[in-house]
C-alpha cells in the first residue's frame, strides 16, 4: 500500500527528528570518545594487574558517579560520603576510592564534589572500569572474586546504586552537608540575589514543578512513561501568591520548562525563564531556600543534601520522602474508572498501585491520577510555612489523622514493589494535615 508506506516513512522521519537524532548524535560522540581513549584501553589491563597484585593488602576501587541526573548525582553521592565518614559499608582493609563523571547535568555540583572526592578524568578511569567489568564477566576465575565485585556493579558502593536514593539509616540527620560554598561563591550568590531584587534579609522558597521539557530536550528519547508525575505550573500560582503575602519571594526553578508562570507579582520570579539561570544559582538557591515546594523531582535532592525542608506532591505514594527532616507531603487523587470514585489510602497502599512507576501501568489498571487543586497546593505551602515558623496549631483530631495515615501506610506491602528494598528508617516527615482533614473518606 503506497499510502501506508508513505505514512510509515513520514512517521519514522518525524520520530527521528523529535527523538532519535539526539540519540544518534550522542552515540556518535561516544564513538569518537572511545576512539580517542583507545590507547588507555591498551594499558588498562596492565594497571589492573598491578591493582590486583596489591589487593590483598590495599584495595583500589574505580567508580563512575551518576552525574547525568541531578537527583542521583546529589543524594546518592552525599549518602556515600555519609557512609564513608561513619565507617558503613567499607572494605576491611586500607583502600582508595577513585571517581569519574559521565555526562554532567550540573557543572557547579560537579565542581563541589571534586572538592570532596578524588575525581579523575573520565578518559583515564573509564577504560580501567570497563576493562575490569570485562574481566569480571569473562575471566573472574583468574582473580579473587570479592575484589572484582568491589570494583564493579557497585557491590561495595550501595549508596551509589541507581535505586538507592533513600536515607534509611538516618545518616543525613547524623551528619552535616559534605559540600559547601566557598567564600567567593557566597559573595557571587548574594550578588545574584540582589539582581533579582532581594535584600540581605529577604526570605525565599524554591518552586520546582515537574514537566516533560527537561528530559525530552536534554536526554534525547521519549520519556512519556514518566508523564504521570507531571503537573501544570498554573496550578501553583495561587500558592505562590499566598506565599508572597507571608513575606517570601518565590523562585520558579527549572533548567528547561514547558511554559512560563503567568503572574505580575514581582516577588514571584520565573527564574527558569529569566535569562539569569545558571548551574551555580540552581545549587545556590536550592541550598539556601527556606523550603522547597515541589512535585517530587530530582531537584528535591539538592535541598535534601543541604538539609532544607521539602513540601512535595509525591507519586507514586510509596516513595514519600519520609527521611527528610520537616518534610510535608500530599499525593494526587487516584480515581478508579471501574469503581467510579477515588481510591482510599488502603486500596492504594495494599495493592501494586502504591508503587507503579510508568504512565501505562496506571492506564492498564484503569487509574486516573487527578492533579491536586490550586487550593490543596496552597494549603500544603501555607501549612509548611506555619510549621516552620512555629504557628501551626495542632489539635487532637490532627494527631489521630496522622496516626491513622501512618498506621495504614507503613503496614502496607510497599516494599515488595521495590524488590524488598527498605524504603524508610525513622519517619521524619508529616503528611499534609489539611489534606487529611478535607479528605476524611480517604482514610476509611
Amino acid at each position: 500500500n503506497p499510502i501506508f508506506s508513505f505514512k510509515k516513512i513520514y512517521m519514522t522521519i518525524i520520530k527521528f527528528i523529535k527523538y532519535e537524532h539526539k540519540i544518534f548524535l550522542k552515540k556518535t560522540v561516544t564513538l569518537i570518545k572511545i576512539f580517542l581513549c583507545s590507547p588507555f584501553y591498551i594499558i588498562a589491563p596492565v594497571i589492573l594487574i598491578m591493582v590486583y597484585l596489591i589487593s590483598p593488602w590495599f584495595l583500589v576501587r574505580f567508580q563512575p558517579l551518576q552525574s547525568g541526573r541531578i537527583g542521583h548525582f546529589a543524594l546518592n553521592t552525599e549518602l556515600y560520603c555519609c557512609e564513608r565518614d561513619m565507617s558503613i559499608n567499607l572494605p576491611n582493609k586500607p583502600y582508595l576510592d577513585l571517581f569519574y563523571f559521565h555526562d554532567i547535568c550540573n557543572k557547579q555540583l560537579a565542581k563541589m564534589w571534586k572538592r570532596e572526592l578524588k575525581v579523575f578524568p573520565r578518559w583515564l578511569l573509564h577504560p580501567i572500569f570497563k576493562t575490569n567489568s570485562f574481566f569480571l564477566k569473562f575471566f573472574s576465575i583468574l582473580v579473587r572474586r570479592e575484589f572484582l565485585e568491589s570494583m564493579s556493579n557497585c557491590v561495595d558502593f550501595p549508596a551509589l546504586k541507581q535505586g538507592a536514593i533513600r536515607d534509611v539509616k538516618d545518616l543525613l540527620k547524623k551528619s552535616k552537608p559534605h559540600i559547601n560554598f566557598s567564600s567567593e561563591e557566597e559573595i557571587i550568590g548574594k550578588e545574584q540575589l540582589k539582581k533579582f531584587g532581594l535584600s540581605q534579609d529577604s526570605k525565599f522558597i524554591c518552586l520546582h514543578v515537574r514537566d516533560e521539557a527537561y528530559l525530552n530536550n536534554y536526554l534525547g528519547k521519549d520519556w512519556s512513561y514518566h508523564d504521570y508525575r507531571n503537573v501544570e505550573i498554573d496550578d501553583f500560582i495561587l500558592a505562590s501568591e499566598e506565599i508572597t503575602k507571608r513575606g517570601y519571594f518565590v523562585f520558579r526553578m527549572g533548567k528547561k520548562v514547558k511554559k512560563s508562570i503567568k503572574t505580575s507579582n514581582p516577588m514571584i520570579i520565573d527564574y527558569a525563564n529569566s535569562g539569569m539561570r545558571s548551574d551555580f544559582m540552581d545549587i545556590y538557591l536550592g541550598a539556601n531556600c527556606t523550603f522547597l515546594l515541589s512535585t517530587s523531582s530530582g531537584f528535591n535532592s539538592i535541598s535534601t543534601i543541604f538539609r532544607r525542608p521539602i513540601a512535595t506532591i509525591t507519586v507514586p505514594l510509596s516513595i514519600l520522602e519520609t527521611f527528610v527532616d520537616n518534610s510535608l507531603s500530599i499525593t494526587k487523587h487516584h480515581y478508579s474508572k471501574k469503581k467510579k470514585r477515588n481510591l482510599t489510602l488502603s486500596e492504594i497502599s495494599f495493592s501494586d498501585i502504591a508503587g507503579l512507576r510508568r504512565t501505562e501501568e496506571y492506564e492498564k489498571r484503569g487509574i486516573e491520577l487527578i492533579d491536586n487543586t490550586p487550593e490543596e497546593i496552597r494549603d500544603l505551602a501555607l501549612e509548611m510555612i506555619d510549621r516552620l515558623e512555629g504557628n501551626w496549631k495542632f489539635d487532637e483530631t490532627d494527631n489521630k489523622l496522622q496516626e491513622k495515615f501512618w498506621s495504614i501506610y507503613l503496614s502496607s506491602d510497599y516494599n515488595k514493589f521495590f524488590n524488598d528494598r527498605q524504603l524508610h528508617g525513622k519517619i521524619r516527615g508529616k503528611f499534609g494535615a489539611k489534606y487529611l482533614r478535607n479528605n476524611p473518606k480517604w482514610l476509611q
